[in-house]
């Protein structure tokens, strides 16, 4: 008696057919069989309308277990699956696996090659093909009914049982990128990508890290270890705005922004700056700070109270620099102190005075001294130092030969400087 349609019966054949190839192959051709390790079949398309169980060896050692039906699509013109396993969950619990590969080594001799439990590869040949090639597509859906708690697009692992001593490397993932050609655009390592749906919900970051069971102490050396690669050619980091960090030079970092904002204590056994360092709010220390080029708008302090900062530089007979600028005091400035050495005495026929101020009152920090001898000169302090000025003041240093210009000259200044408190009235 036949029951169905001629398609039914033909599908049913066609079924029965792929079966008994696959199992001559197996049975027949060593090679193919010790890839994929046969040594059971069973519970094969089960929701075929007949029932066939296969089991033993066939001379060989492995499992091969095809779980749920198997259809084959043809004419399935959306997403041209030629194999589609499905299989549906009944246990409250455990694991459920519709596809398992596993590969097993076997004790045949010294050994390197690579053992694969999946092997999975998208290949493009046909020169007309512009679409995208995926070796393995992952995915997880939740239903619109689902009650399930987490999701996971992707699950990797790698486990050690027992003691493998010989083991020396373990990588929970390892993702390779291998181009003989330069790609025109993107070229990266790993690409994640946070595709916005109609509801467009955030993720909370784009690469998480967590410790799993982890009973105490540390669980890792470094959170990420980058100290393997090669060479970089920008930087290390680049921030989502375009700030840099690179360290790309050993035993220097270097961050690359307009405005770096730190929240919280910074510290370190030293601090240098190949430019100014400019502060809005007060700067403190336990120690002295050398300052030097620092502008705040605040107070630069340390555990001995104000810090003593410092510009320099040197003045000569020469028409361009018998006028210098050392440095630019900030408002609430107070000049405590000056110090003079004359390298070369200055030769005018007339008096050879120095001054140090600016430009509306050139001796407002140190008045008239006598440069035409060497040595070490003691300046006297001019009318504002020692006061608290409210005005910001470019600090120059001032030579006046009084007679015919000098032939020579060269006189270095020191100007001390501290930043008074605001004050509150």
């Amino acid at each position: 008696m036949i029951f169905g349609s001629q398609s039914d019966h033909k599908e049913i054949a066609m079924k029965k057919l792929f079966l008994t190839i696959l199992l001559i192959v197996i049975m027949t051709y060593p090679a193919f069989g010790q890839r994929i390790n046969p040594g059971e079949l069973n519970r094969l398309l089960s929701s075929w309308p007949y029932s066939v169980s296969f089991a033993g060896s066939f001379g060989m050692t492995g499992t091969l277990t095809l779980s749920g039906p198997i259809t084959s699509n043809q004419t399935y013109s959306a997403a041209q699956t030629v194999f589609y396993f499905r299989s549906a969950l009944t246990a409250t619990s455990g694991e459920h696996n519709n596809v398992r590969g596993r590969a097993m080594n076997q004790a045949i001799g010294a050994s390197t090659s690579d053992i694969r439990g999946v092997y999975g590869q998208a290949t493009t040949t046909a020169s007309l093909f512009g679409g995208t090639g995926t070796g393995v597509f992952a995915n997880f859906i939740a239903k619109n009914l689902s009650t399930t708690v987490t999701g996971r697009g992707l699950f990797v692992e790698a486990e050690t049982e027992a003691t493998p001593t010989a083991l020396t490397n373990l990588y929970g993932a390892f993702i390779r990128t291998k181009a003989h050609l330069d790609p025109t655009s993107d070229y990266f390592g790993v690409m994640i990508d946070h595709t916005q749906l109609s509801t467009g919900f955030k993720t909370d970051a784009y690469l998480g890290m967590q410790s799993t069971s982890w009973s105490g102490g540390e669980s890792a050396i470094y959170g990420i270890d980058m100290n393997g690669i090669d060479g970089l050619t920008t930087g290390d980091w680049r921030m989502h705005n375009g700030a840099l960090f690179n360290n790309s030079d050993a035993n220097n970092l270097i961050v690359t922004e307009a405005n770096i904002d730190f929240i919280g204590a910074v510290t370190g056994n030293s601090f240098t700056s190949d430019a100014d360092v400019t502060a809005t709010n007060d700067v403190t220390g336990d120690s002295l700070i050398g300052t030097t080029g620092m502008r705040t708008g605040g107070t630069i302090t340390a555990s001995g109270g104000p810090v003593v900062n410092t510009f320099e530089g040197w003045c000569t007979h020469e028409a361009a620099t018998d006028t210098i600028t050392l440095g630019t005091l900030p408002a609430n400035a107070i000049v405590i102190g000056l110090f003079v050495w004359v390298q070369e005495a200055f030769n005018s026929d007339g008096n050879d005075f120095l001054e140090v101020g600016f430009d509306a009152n050139p001796d407002a920090y140190g008045t008239s001294l006598d440069v035409s001898g060497t040595g070490v000169k003691a300046m006297t302090l001019g009318s504002t130092s020692k006061t608290v000025d409210a005005t910001s003041r470019v600090v120059k240093v001032f030579y006046d030969d009084q007679g015919t210009d000098a032939s020579a000259g060269e006189v270095h200044v020191v100007i001390e400087w501290i930043q008074a408190t605001i004050n509150p009235s």
